[in-house]
């Protein structure tokens, strides 16, 4: 990525839950620091900053379908050092698009790291899993969020939009489905509620996005 082109598309952060709540200053360092580096670097460069957030700027705490609108109340130290990220880049940039993804689901470049792949390596090994009936999401494939960001990167939208995907699911659906597809034993599959996970890392609850205004704003 260089940031003396035209347009500037920004993913830059750490999502590792567990290891933001017990270095929080290196989650900040990274997350939000890195971000106000790169608006000092751009600036006066001519070039349209496309940042991608995340849905776990809200607690979940309601019945999801959150709007744009929604007050922000991360849970975690993640979820609040985007929302940090996002308000640096507003105040910062008002030409630049903020995107609140959900849940990417395809398969990551260590074979481990994504969500398909813990889930699926678990199964692959006979080893159970535990995902949670009451984590709900938005979750979208990363071939359809790479067309989106593509897309808004061509175009002039600016300002904060919500980018989840069209359907609301439990992780505990989630693990359902990669366990159907892939043709694993059901046995593997178990479920608990959130309050299971323990304190770190504190789980959010119904996040699910609506995103019917990127859907119109950007034609799709």
């Amino acid at each position: 990525m260089s940031i003396v082109l035209p347009r500037c598309w920004t993913a830059p952060g750490n999502c590792a839950l567990r290891s933001c709540e017990l270095d929080p200053q290196m989650a900040w360092r990274i997350n939000v620091l890195g971000v106000e580096n790169l608006l000092r670097v751009m600036s006066g460069r001519g070039a349209r900053l496309v940042h991608l957030s995340i849905d776990l700027v809200f607690s979940g705490g309601g019945s999801g379908g959150h709007v744009e609108e929604d007050r922000t109340d991360p849970v975690t130290v993640y979820g609040n050092t985007m929302v940090a990220a996002e308000e640096r880049i507003r105040q910062a940039d008002p030409r630049a698009a903020i995107l609140r993804i959900s849940l990417p689901m395809g398969v990551s470049f260590n074979g481990h790291a994504g969500a398909i792949d813990w889930i699926q390596s678990r199964f692959k090994k006979s080893k159970p899993a535990t995902l949670y009936f009451d984590e709900i999401r938005t979750p979208h494939y990363t071939d359809c969020l790479n067309e989106l960001c593509a897309a808004v990167l061509a175009s002039g939208l600016c300002g904060l939009f919500h980018a989840g995907g069209p359907r609301r699911l439990s992780l505990f659906e989630i693990a359902q489905i990669i366990n159907r597809v892939g043709g694993y034993d059901p046995d593997l599959l178990m479920g608990c509620p959130r309050i299971k996970a323990g304190p770190v890392p504190p789980r959010a609850g119904n996040v699910s996005l609506d995103s019917s205004k990127l859907a119109t704003c950007a034609g799709l």
